[in-house]
């Protein structure tokens, strides 16, 4: 990912497979480009937001006292595009409280949160 100045400000990469039919052949499958592709613009973008972004534990959140985001392993979503959903959505709060800090009603605790999306 390159900024305006095209500075690089994220950087990703997937392997994809080669198909070989004969010796000295090399042929290339433009579906699996694609495969490989989103995966890696998703990662690029990520990581060109500049969020300390972690990956563990059970649950995904932005930490608006550490300043984080934090979402599970991959391994834990049954598609991969659902990690990538939930990554983006919790770097929407972390844009959301870096951009309108004023209408964001954080730091609200974990207990508030949950109580202000039940109601």
């Amino acid at each position: 990912m390159l900024d305006a100045a095209l500075q690089v400000k994220g950087r990703a990469a997937r392997g994809y497979q080669l198909l070989r039919p004969q010796a000295g052949w090399i042929e290339q499958d433009p579906a699996v480009w694609e495969q490989a592709l989103e995966p890696a613009i998703a990662e690029a973008l990520i990581a060109a937001t500049g969020a300390d972004f972690r990956i563990g534990g059970a649950r995904a959140y932005y930490n608006t006292t550490g300043d984080f985001v934090q979402v599970p392993p991959p391994a834990a979503y049954f598609e991969p595009i659902n990690w990538h959903r939930t990554a983006f959505h919790e770097l929407g709060h972390y844009a959301a409280f870096r951009i309108m800090p004023r209408r964001c009603a954080f730091p609200r605790t974990g207990e508030q949160h949950r109580r202000r999306m039940s109601a």
